[in-house]
């Protein structure tokens, strides 16, 4: 039946420019999540909590080139003392991603803005088909994680070029609901996202 509601959400490209004054962090951490992905994690420099957010959340990050760059955040809680981004290397990067990865070292700081959501989840809806592509696990990883803590029912379908290129893999194999599509272990087709949303059911809520 026809879905409810689809939520998609793109965070790539230059931010908009953020309300409010930015805050002053310092990279604390950098982890291997996948080929070419990273996960990155800051603090304040007074060690104070930052800003709360919900799923679906993102901070944009502003590089000393003048530019910002929107990434979504990947884990919920009520006073994070931490923000985690994950970011994926892209060779056709103008500096983002770039910068990150080449660039960016531990013990760095920078400036980033406070949470903004363009990509809430509606948390008490019957049934959530969550549907990601590659790097776009970043903000639905943390979707199945409120969901999970809430007892609701979902279904994740993460699709990814292979199985090397899959952030947060090990922690979502074996998890109820979630199934994996990699293009080279099916002949290079993508993920069947019409019969996806076709089969959704009547009053679900999609997120893309």
């Amino acid at each position: 039946g026809d879905a409810a509601i689809v939520d998609m959400a793109t965070t790539s490209g230059e931010a908009a420019a953020a309300p409010g004054a930015l805050i002053e962090v310092r990279l604390t951490a950098i982890r291997y999540a996948a080929r070419d992905t990273n996960l990155f994690e800051f603090r304040r420099l007074d060690g104070a909590p930052l800003p709360p957010y919900e799923p679906g959340a993102h901070v944009d990050v502003h590089l000393p080139s003048g530019h910002s760059r929107s990434y979504s955040l990947i884990v919920a809680r009520p006073e994070p003392d931490t923000y985690t981004v994950s970011i994926k290397r892209d060779p056709a990067s103008r500096g983002g991603s770039r910068f990150m990865h080449d660039e960016l070292r531990v013990g760095r700081t920078i400036k980033i803005s406070a949470p903004r959501n363009n990509f809430p989840l509606k948390e008490d809806a019957s049934h959530t088909v969550l549907i990601a592509g590659g790097i776009g696990i970043t903000p639905i990883r943390c979707m199945v994680q409120r969901l999970m803590e809430r007892k609701q029912a979902f279904a994740l379908h993460y699709a990814c070029r292979s199985r090397a290129d899959a952030a947060f893999l090990q922690e979502l194999q074996g998890v109820p609901g979630v199934s994996f599509h990699f293009d080279d272990e099916h002949e290079g087709r993508f993920l069947d996202v019409a019969g996806i949303v076709a089969a959704a059911p009547k009053d679900a809520h999609l997120y893309c």
